[in-house]
């Protein structure tokens, strides 16, 4: 199971996860941001990204990791194969946290589920809107094509 691969046990665990996450919050998200996004992220890209982070942490917020990744372990490998209605899978090729837990995009692919790979991290739609944009744009139209004549 991927997540099991790039998450190291003690964050995993509720209550530990939770005190390691709260005192070490800011180095966690700075760590996870360069895997998140590749190591191609124009370095303007991923201080956005951890700036927003801290901003969000002044303000209270808390990065509830464990909780997560035990929903997530909750659920089967195969769940996207099994899908029975048309699903997309964008998959930026540049993350590094999935690269490293070994994931394989093509793996989830189904009757009803094609993955997509795009030049991007973890954040397709952040990183870049216009092929984000694309590719659902895509996406719709083969599972909605607009008839001759209406285009």
């Amino acid at each position: 199971m991927w997540a099991k691969r790039p998450i190291p046990w003690p964050l995993r665990h509720r209550l530990l996860g939770d005190r390691l996450l709260r005192v070490s919050r800011r180095w966690f998200a700075a760590r996870w941001y360069e895997q998140a996004l590749g190591p191609d992220a124009p370095p303007d890209t991923r201080a956005r990204f951890e700036d927003i982070a801290r901003q969000g942490f002044r303000a209270g917020a808390a990065w509830r990791l464990a909780p997560l990744v035990t929903a997530i372990l909750g659920e089967p490998d195969d769940a996207p194969r099994r899908l029975d209605v048309p699903t997309t899978v964008l998959w930026g090729d540049e993350d590094e946290t999935h690269r490293r837990a070994g994931t394989d995009p093509e793996s989830l692919a189904g009757s009803r589920c094609e993955t997509r790979r795009i030049a991007t991290g973890h954040f397709p739609d952040l990183e870049d809107p216009d092929a984000f944009a694309m590719a659902v744009s895509d996406a719709a139209a083969r599972v909605w094509p607009v008839p001759a004549g209406d285009g």
